[in-house]
């Protein structure tokens, strides 16, 4: 597909897929190529009439031409098009006399002639002339069928660069990426059924169950998606969710293969997460003063734990780097319609001003909470460098359930730190020493004063289909007469929420969602999915919320908050008292606040 835009250079090496061992370069090729080229573990060879006689047809996974004339171009693609194989692709640099994105149709029937067309495209344009690279491939070429072709090689890892970069290039719809992504679960699913349950199979493990949410959006009756997620919760010992995940495709459409896979579970053996309870913080000394080294942009974890920060210390004991704009009232369309938008007073920090406050002893913490961007490595190195003893913990509020610690030392360049603060933290995982859980929370100042407002609304849901089972459930349900589909304006939204007797919450790309908390402070009866996590003070079924394992349980919950209005309502303001308990933004700060006050003896 031709992406068309204008560049301000251009990235050769970035063009040639990292699963090309076999590389052929015709003409002079730029030298930050050659340098590229160099640190890959490739084969390059250079063209001339001997050297293109001795390479067998089919052999070659890339070939680079040029820069070339239009003129020369049939010359020079004629001869080594036979060469490339038929996963393979030809990246070929073309000048052209006038400032044009457009291909004239002679040159592109030259290609389309030896059955190639183009993959992308990338356009240079200045001084009155064009240069165009081109990455084309065979009319035949297939994706899918290519990555099988290197894991069946042995070759995993450039099966997955290969389904990545076509899922990056192309424009595709749900179904191909749905596709595309049933492929890459199979790979790293593969890949984690390798290795020993805990160690880096976690890792894959998490890569795998995005892919599986994808495909099964796409695709929710794909039983072979089902089948390998369910092998892979097998695999680290918690057959109670590879369960679920079969008993509910089973319930819509029973399979005799996932049935036996089912059969052959023990779920009773899997771990679950036990009742916790975190410290609060006594504000017996006084209020520490937080650095907080976060990322440009929006993070619902992160930013409502600032807000939480903010209401306990003060504002003026929080300071983030680098400064975002939708904590200080700008930007706010930044936040994707996540409650997670303040309007703090504060200008940004030059870093030298923050690096010299340290230097002082101005701090008493940095909070890295920075796993998604990592794009301030020098600023950060230079504050640790700054404050040596300064005690440093890692907040991980992103989507990914394995441990992420080892990727953000080697960013601080250092061996450890005080403490690791993570929201995904799966029951029976092992996250290692001065580990804690520290989930979402939901903002202070958005929890409405009064909640004994009429709730005419049986059952409420609203989000994206997006997230693994959600569409399966979604679909069930619609079909059964709950019209679950309405899309709300924001006002809407907060009068849905209002009068709402019972809410639903499914798992999202993270098994903890905003959705989970948002409810109970609204006063709406939480039904959700139980969640595999670790949670201090967690709801308790029955009490506080309902919670359902799987696609026939909800069903049943659905039925018993529906005949038992009353039970329901207890429930739900049961459900709301604790959450203004243990679950406000501010009480999410309190606990990180006392696990640190106890490890650090503030």
């Amino acid at each position: 597909m031709d992406n068309r835009r204008l560049f301000t250079g251009v990235d050769l090496a970035g063009l040639i897929s990292e699963a090309a061992a076999r590389i052929l370069i015709v003409g002079n090729a730029p030298d930050d190529l050659e340098s590229a080229l160099a640190e890959r573990p490739v084969q390059v060879l250079h063209a001339s009439s001997d050297a293109l006689s001795a390479i067998p047809e089919g052999r070659l996974d890339c070939v680079v031409i040029g820069p070339c004339a239009a003129d020369d171009v049939g010359a020079l693609l004629a001869p080594v098009a036979p060469l490339v194989q038929p996963h393979g692709s030809i990246c070929l640099t073309l000048t052209l006399e006038d400032e044009t994105s457009r291909i004239p149709d002679p040159i592109a029937a030259l290609w389309q002639g030896l059955n190639f067309v183009v993959l992308r495209s990338a356009y240079l344009m200045g001084d009155g002339r064009t240069e165009v690279i081109l990455e084309l491939v065979r009319n035949t070429y297939d994706a899918v069928a290519h990555a099988r072709d290197l894991e069946q090689a042995n070759m995993p890892h450039r099966a997955l660069i290969v389904l990545e970069s076509v899922a990056g290039i192309l424009t595709l719809n749900d179904e191909q990426k749905g596709l595309i992504a049933a492929e890459k679960l199979r790979v790293f699913s593969s890949l984690a059924l390798r290795k020993p349950a805990g160690d880096s199979s976690c890792a894959y493990f998490a890569h795998a169950r995005k892919e599986f949410q994808l495909a099964v959006h796409a695709f929710p009756r794909m039983h072979a998606a089902y089948r390998r997620q369910a092998e892979l919760w097998h695999h680290i010992g918690h057959d109670a969710m590879a369960a679920r995940l079969l008993t509910s495709i089973c319930h819509v459409e029973p399979d005799e293969e996932s049935l036996v896979l089912l059969a052959s579970l023990n779920p009773g053996s899997a771990p679950q997460p036990e009742a916790e309870s975190a410290p609060l913080w006594t504000g017996a000394r006084r209020a520490p003063r937080i650095l907080v080294i976060t990322h440009d942009d929006s993070d619902y974890g992160m930013d409502s734990l600032y807000d939480g920060l903010c209401t306990v210390l003060g504002k003026e004991n929080v300071v983030e780097f680098p400064w975002k704009a939708t904590l200080h009232g700008q930007a706010n369309e930044e936040a994707l319609n996540y409650p997670c938008v303040f309007d703090y007073p504060g200008d940004p920090m030059h870093p030298e001003a923050i690096e010299q406050q340290l230097r002082d002893g101005r701090f008493d913490l940095i909070l890295f909470a920075d796993v998604v961007q990592m794009a301030y490595r020098d600023f950060v190195r230079r504050f640790l460098d700054a404050a040596p003893d300064l005690p440093v913990v890692v907040y991980d509020p992103w989507d990914d359930n394995h441990l992420l610690l080892p990727m953000v030392l080697e960013y601080l360049g250092r061996p450890s730190v005080a403490a690791y603060f993570k929201r995904e933290m799966i029951a029976g995982f092992d996250y290692g020493p001065n580990s804690f859980s520290l989930p979402f929370g939901y903002p202070d100042r958005l929890v409405p004063d009064r909640i004994d407002t009429p709730r005419t609304q049986d059952l409420f849901w609203a989000g994206k289909r997006v997230f693994g089972t959600r569409s399966l459930y979604l679909d069930y349900l619609q079909a059964r007469g709950h019209d679950l589909t309405r899309r709300y304006s924001q006002e809407e939204y907060r009068q849905a929420i209002a009068t709402a007797r019972v809410g639903l919450s499914f798992f999202g790309f993270g098994y903890d969602t905003v959705r989970y908390w948002e409810l109970p402070a609204h006063g709406v009866m939480l039904l959700a999915e139980r969640p595999p996590l670790r949670i201090p003070h967690n709801f308790v079924d029955g009490e506080s919320a309902l919670f359902f394992d799987d696609l026939p349980e909800l069903e049943e919950r659905l039925a018993y908050v529906f005949a038992h209005p009353r039970e329901c309502a207890e429930i739900a303001q049961a459900g709301a008292a604790h959450f203004l308990k243990h679950h406000t933004a501010s009480a999410r700060a309190r606990q990180f606040l006392g696990r640190l006050e106890l490890l650090l003896d503030w």
